[in-house]
């Protein structure tokens, strides 16, 4: 049987569409006046379809393995206190997650160099639209038609200038095409700055844009979803930033101006009633793995679309670890949940253990209980995939996610805390409902209800709001970034080997960790059957005598607790420039941050 699923036509869509790209920014000689190409800009932006694949080409660059499908998504999110990179070390992918990257690192220079191509075909299409004939001087429908595409594409280049600010702070802002410019190397711009032109530009697109149920999509661009990031570079301005001069942590003296900002755009977000939360936490990633698009709830906000077989690792280098098996294939599963995360979950939690797998694969495609330093995390995984993947494909073309729903209202409840010196009811009722889908109608009254309730004060409801995030995005490269704005990452990955020492001494609270686990393959011939991940306590009808055991909180090494905590974060939270970039710029571009 012929399969194409709906994520593989959308990708195919991007990848075709992106030949116009390549005819009109491949070569600077396309815009050149004796140019005999019949693509010029003029043409393609005075025609709504040829305009259309042109913007439709930004999201094609964007699945660049550089970028989303792999390396800027997933490697340069890591480590944090709910998040850790495998394996030895190197100067590649683990030290940029590990905090010792050095600007020679080619994975870095890689990812710059990528990410400011894809703004430059944005650039090409905001210049077009801006200056198309139908956008000036076309009928209504027309003007909103070309509106639509120019809010798409400063929507997507306001996402990509956001992640270059999350990783290297003070970067060149290019917002012209370089065609059009008279000096192509430039100097790094305060991120402030460049943060507040972001706002300005999605303050423009969401008014263009319609909502995800009008598109009938989640795979382009929204009013919900650019309200969203709205929010988040809006809480991102406003949060903590380290000073490229002397390292000293700061915040603007306006910062609650851009909280604001937030809490505006999150309540018009929740007040439209757009997006909702899917009943269950674990059918949205089971949705991803088949392929499926959320059209009832909308959870998910934004999703990049990737080929099956072509792009995008979720499932492959986060999710469940596989020997290659005739059943699921190969996967590397090189995303880790620090013990200290997978016990902070309360055990009744639903969130815990779709997030986190303690098991494996083994060659005959069965489940084996992993160590407790090789717990992974799992929203996605090869068993779910459908149709199955198998040999060593690493390429699943699950979609990767920029937002989902819970996080405008974990925004809001942040936003509104902030701003009114303490949790107001608006706040709180965003939290429960958060919480509300994680846990089973038996616990809701304590771990919903009570929980919240019992909160008082500005730090405690920040804090709770704090570990909520945690919980609930685990593995969907979030954390870094608000431990960032919060001025908390050196701290929380020093809280995490604190946490995982007393984990290995046995002490409170972690002395009732199993130091042995019992298992069993259970009646599928497949997945296994755990008696005690939480504690020693054996309950009763599991049979021993049918079970295997493992030690558990004695394979808890020295060496695996350094590794969460190598570099110095307190200084190069930060990647550093790429040592290419810097001697491209001759002489604008330098490195802090004792880089």
């Amino acid at each position: 049987m012929f399969f194409v699923d709906i994520n593989m036509q959308m990708y195919i869509r991007y990848i075709i569409i992106a030949t116009y790209s390549i005819l009109l920014y491949g070569c600077s000689d396309y815009f050149a006046p004796e140019s005999d190409s019949t693509y010029t800009s003029d043409l393609v932006f005075s025609n709504e379809d040829l305009a259309s694949q042109a913007v439709t080409g930004i999201y094609a660059s964007m699945c660049d393995d550089y970028l989303y499908s792999k390396k800027l998504s997933l490697y340069c999110s890591m480590n944090t206190d709910i998040e850790a990179i495998s394996g030895e070390d190197d100067n590649g992918r683990r030290a940029i997650a590990r905090y010792e990257a050095t600007p020679s690192n080619s994975e870095i220079y890689g990812i710059w160099k990528s990410l400011y191509s894809a703004i430059e075909h944005a650039n090409n299409c905001i210049y077009g639209i801006r200056n198309s004939k139908l956008l000036i001087n076309g009928n209504e429908q027309q003007k909103a038609a070309m509106h639509k595409l120019l809010g798409e594409s400063l929507c997507l280049r306001a996402l990509l200038y956001f992640d270059l600010v999350k990783n290297w702070g003070d970067v060149p802002f290019h917002t012209e095409p370089t065609i059009n410019s008279t000096q192509i190397a430039l100097p790094a711009t305060d991120r402030h700055l460049i943060l507040e032109t972001l706002i300005s530009d999605l303050k423009d697109a969401e008014n263009w844009l319609p909502w995800s149920n009008e598109l009938g999509t989640n795979e382009k661009i929204s009013k919900g979803f650019a309200k969203g990031l709205r929010a988040r570079i809006a809480l991102f301005c406003g949060g903590v930033s380290t000073d490229p001069n002397t390292n000293v942590q700061m915040r603007l003296d306006n910062y609650l101006d851009f909280y604001k900002i937030a809490d505006t755009e999150c309540k018009e977000i929740i007040d439209a009633g757009k997006h909702s939360l899917n009943p269950s936490f674990k059918n949205i990633f089971q949705n991803q793995c088949t392929y499926q698009k959320d059209l009832n709830y909308y959870e998910p906000m934004f999703e990049l679309a990737f080929g099956r077989l072509d792009k995008g690792e979720l499932g492959y280098y986060i999710g469940v670890k596989h020997e290659e098996n005739a059943l699921y294939g190969k996967s590397e599963a090189g995303m880790l949940a620090p013990p200290s995360y997978f016990y902070s979950f309360n055990k009744h939690d639903t969130r815990r253990d779709v997030t986190c797998a303690y098991h494996a694969y083994n060659l005959k495609a069965q489940q084996e209980l992993t160590s407790i330093t090789t717990i992974t995390l799992a929203k996605w995984r090869k068993e779910w995939i459908k149709p199955t993947i198998t040999g060593g494909a690493k390429y699943t073309g699950i979609n990767f996610t920029f937002m989902r729903y819970p996080d405008v209202l974990l925004m809001y409840a942040e936003a509104e805390n902030e701003l009114n010196n303490g949790p107001t009811e608006g706040a709180r009722n965003a939290l429960k409902s958060v919480r509300q889908r994680a846990f089973p109608d038996s616990d809701r009254m304590v771990m919903v209800t009570n929980y919240v309730d019992s909160i008082t004060g500005k730090e405690a409801f920040f804090n709770a709001i704090v570990q909520e995030r945690a919980w609930e995005f685990g593995g969907e490269c979030l954390r870094k970034y608000d431990l960032i704005r919060w001025g908390l990452l050196d701290q929380a990955l020093a809280s995490c080997k604190s946490k995982l020492l007393l984990m290995q001494e046995r002490q409170s609270p972690y002395s009732d960790i199993p130091q042995k686990i019992y298992w069993k393959i259970g009646a599928d011939g497949e997945t296994i059957e755990v008696a005690n991940i939480d504690s020693n306590f054996i309950p009763e009808g599991f049979d021993l005598s049918q079970a295997q055991s493992s030690k558990w909180s004695t394979k808890l090494t020295s060496s695996f607790i350094e590794k969460m905590y190598e570099g110095d974060v307190s200084i190069h939270e930060f990647l550093p420039i790429p040592q290419q970039a810097i001697s491209d710029s001759n002489g604008l571009l330098k490195n802090h941050y004792n880089y």
